[in-house]
């Protein structure tokens, strides 16, 4: 099915799903055709892409080989979009993708809240993510959101986004630097108030294309509408015999031959059905060894947890009272005798490839330290002479007080 999109974009014409809820239109648009299932930034997961060297007629397929391998949700639906740098010739030389991804049981359900018959092909809608109807930026950071939609913190550079974050409420101080932090903003490159919150600017229609994993959509009218060609086809060469003995066989035996034909490619629709089930098994126990080889190792933690303490502070004793790393999430509780900037030991700790995300909070000389621990591709081994300068026990994995001498 084709679908057209208004010369003069309004939101209000279109249904907005978001965390707290579906904004069902205010106005008219015409018709289904005319109308977007828009899913707000609260329910997207992003992910972004280099392209650099894919040829221009290979980018989908190459996206699509990327969604093998990342499942957000149970059932995902996925949308991408191309964005060229401004003042590039060439798509596959510098071009950056953007794989948005949704939950589509959600989505279904939420438009069966709204009386959307699903399975009606004349009633169903176009399920598009809110930023590929939102018009881009040049370069820097841009803010956008109410205290509805929630807050969108974006990173462009030369028109292609970069980087984003979405809060439900606006960000504070905190969050707001290490957004900025996690974005590769360091000095004078930071800004210390955010920006105030833009207005949306919509696009008269969605840029991007939905992508299709394959096996997905299989025709569901391959049988029904043959078998209803032949038939009319046969009604009406056998209206002028219609008392024709032969012209009734004739007719009998299409509808034999259709039915054989329609009872084969309910065969192969079952055998797709039966692939892609074995794929989707197959991508999955790929995702769980993934994750298995993939888990932060915890003496490789620790090692580099003392070296970034070792070169942040000057003297003093520390010990560590609480450690513990789940999911690739670091929490660390240490007390220390000398106080410490948070601000430098965070540039400390995240200056090595380990950690990231990296957030303090300083209870006088008690330090609450959480961080994402990044997985062990292409970091080599600390060397003998790193652990042998950390001067921390393996013990230290263990929630009792441990120091790390300085």
């Amino acid at each position: 099915m084709k679908f057209f999109s208004p010369a003069n974009f309004d939101i209000r014409k279109h249904y907005q799903h978001g965390k707290s809820g579906v904004i069902a239109p205010s106005q008219s648009s015409g018709s289904a055709r005319n109308t977007y299932w828009i899913v707000g930034r609260s329910l997207l997961r992003l992910k972004f892409v280099a392209l650099n060297g894919v040829p221009e007629k290979k980018i989908a397929e190459a996206l699509r080989l990327e969604t093998l391998a990342w499942a957000p949700f149970a059932v995902s639906d996925y949308y991408a979009e191309v964005m060229m740098p401004v003042g590039s010739a060439q798509v596959s030389g510098h071009a950056t993708a953007l794989i948005t991804a949704w939950d589509r049981d959600s989505v279904e359900i939420a438009q069966t809240a709204q009386g959307i018959n699903l399975l009606d092909s004349g009633a169903a809608l176009r399920v598009v993510p809110e930023n590929a109807l939102q018009t881009g930026f040049d370069n820097g950071l841009r803010v956008l959101g109410d205290d509805l939609r929630g807050f969108e913190a974006q990173v462009w550079e030369r028109g292609v986004l970069r980087h984003s974050r979405w809060w439900a409420t606006q960000p504070d101080a905190a969050q707001w630097q290490n957004f900025q932090r996690s974005a590769g903003f360091e000095g004078d490159l930071r800004v210390a108030q955010m920006p105030a919150p833009a207005a949306v600017a919509w696009r008269s229609k969605p840029s991007g294309f939905a992508l299709d994993l394959g096996g997905e959509s299989a025709s569901s009218g391959l049988s029904t509408a043959e078998i209803l060609g032949v038939a009319l086809t046969a009604f009406f060469l056998a209206v002028p015999t219609i008392w024709s003995v032969n012209s009734w066989w004739a007719l009998r035996r299409a509808a034999t031959a259709e039915s054989v034909r329609a009872a084969d490619a309910q065969r192969q629709v079952a055998g797709l059905f039966d692939a892609r089930n074995v794929a989707l098994e197959q991508a999955s126990q790929a995702a769980t060894m993934h994750g298995m080889f993939m888990a932060p190792d915890i003496s490789t933690v620790l090692t580099e947890i003392a070296e970034r303490f070792n070169g942040a502070a000057k003297s003093g004793t520390f010990q560590i009272q609480e450690f513990e790393v789940r999911d690739a999430k670091l929490r660390l509780i240490i007390v220390t005798t000398t106080p410490l900037s948070a601000t430098t030991l965070i540039k400390a700790l995240e200056s090595g490839d380990r950690l990231r995300n990296v957030q303090i909070t300083s209870e006088s000389t008690r330090l609450v330290i959480t961080a994402n621990v990044m997985p062990l591709t292409n970091i080599a081994p600390p060397s003998a002479s790193v652990l042998a300068a950390s001067a921390l026990p393996t013990a230290a994995v263990i929630t009792a007080p441990t120091p790390i001498k300085k």
